[in-house]
């Protein structure tokens, strides 16, 4: 049971709603804009404003939502908001405050890319900030309403690029991961459905793919751990444990996120090859032109699931089968085309997911949005 704790509420132009990214988020808001962080991850926001109460059952009767939903909109309602943004994009209080209040500009930054069932989980959305086309068109297909939705981009990945020159390493190869508990088989306590145990399967066969293909071509592997800065590295120790065993004598390096939130750009744009399973990052890199190949077909099950995700990707990149000389063929192909002849390859799907064609980065988008509105509020 999370712990209470009370919310420090002051009426702000701007309301981060969600500390999901809030350093990314930051990035984001117009320089001299005021703004506040609603935040619920690590407690449960409580307040003793005399108004709450009427303010709360307002809400109540005016959406139709339950108690606890009309709680956290009154909530966010009582910093008084022109401009509500957030990084939890699957959150349903974004959709559902924004028609509590459609004079105010609620924003939600996709963070990661979804299958399409996972979008059917929010009732709405609000003014979306999609990672690429493929996002906007699932709205339409599933028929989820949205005030507008705009393939924008990564924004965590916007951040990097404007800040950074890329020089790629020779011999650098990188394995991205996707481990969760469930794929560590000494983790009996973990309910496993049939994707996450397709996704164990392939997940363990292509990191031996990765290893194999590092030692066959001379190159230094670098893994991405999937551990994130949320509570110092979660589950960090477990993926490090996970990986030493299925390497054996194998070497191989683990790169943690821990520290920095973008060593994992780093690492995955300046490596000569990527490969991977499913991560976001994947589909980042593939954006700016990353030699990367895409392993969803090391599980069939895995591959049928994932039709919306490979759809737009070109063939050569994309791992149909457990076959490992298909591995070793695809990434060979890749890494043996020169320049212009992968950028043509690559150039029909490239934006499809993730959209870094746009003239301005998401975070520079973002502040003329909010700075639009607000100049008009």
């Amino acid at each position: 049971m999370k712990k209470l704790k009370w919310a420090r509420i002051e009426s702000t132009p701007v309301l981060v709603f969600d500390s999901l990214g809030i350093d990314y988020l930051k990035e984001s808001i117009p320089s001299g804009a005021r703004y506040e962080v609603l935040s619920f991850r690590d407690h449960f926001p409580v307040t003793g404003r005399p108004n709450f109460l009427w303010r709360w059952m307002k809400v109540v009767m005016g959406l139709k939502v339950s108690l606890s939903q009309a709680y956290m909109i009154a909530l966010m309602d009582s910093y008084q908001p022109q401009v509500v943004l957030s990084f939890a994009d699957q959150n349903q209080l974004l959709g559902l405050y924004q028609r509590y209040r459609d004079e105010v500009l609620v924003i939600s930054v996709q963070n990661a890319v979804r299958h399409p069932h996972e979008f059917l989980r929010g009732v709405q959305a609000p003014h979306y900030f999609a990672l690429g086309g493929d996002a906007c068109r699932s709205f339409d297909r599933h028929q989820i309403p949205y005030k507008r939705c705009f393939a924008s981009g990564s924004l965590p990945l916007g951040i990097f690029c404007s800040r950074n020159s890329i020089t790629k390493c020779p011999g650098k190869l990188v394995f991205v991961s996707s481990y969760r508990r469930g794929f560590d088989h000494t983790n009996r306590d973990q309910a496993v459905d049939e994707y996450s145990s397709a996704q164990g399967r392939a997940h363990s066969l292509v990191f031996k793919n990765a290893l194999r293909y590092a030692e066959e071509s001379n190159m230094d592997l670098t893994v991405i751990a999937k551990g994130k800065v949320r509570y110092e590295g979660e589950y960090l120790a477990e993926e490090k444990a996970y990986f030493e065993r299925l390497a054996g004598e194998n070497e191989f390096t683990l790169s943690s996120t821990v520290k920095d939130t973008f060593n994992s750009y780093h690492h995955a744009l300046t490596a000569e090859f990527v490969i991977g399973l499913d991560s976001t990052l994947l589909y980042e890199a593939f954006s700016v032109g990353a030699r990367v190949l895409f392993c969803w077909g090391a599980d069939q099950y895995l591959l049928e699931n994932a039709r919306s995700l490979t759809e737009h990707l070109p063939k050569p990149v994309l791992l149909e089968s457990s076959n490992y000389a298909e591995f070793f063929g695809k990434v060979n192909f890749a890494r043996d085309l020169t320049d212009q002849a992968y950028k043509s390859m690559i150039a029909r799907g490239q934006s499809e997911y993730v959209n870094s064609a746009q003239r301005y980065p998401v975070h520079e988008q973002l502040k003329h949005e909010i700075n639009a509105h607000l100049g008009q509020a």
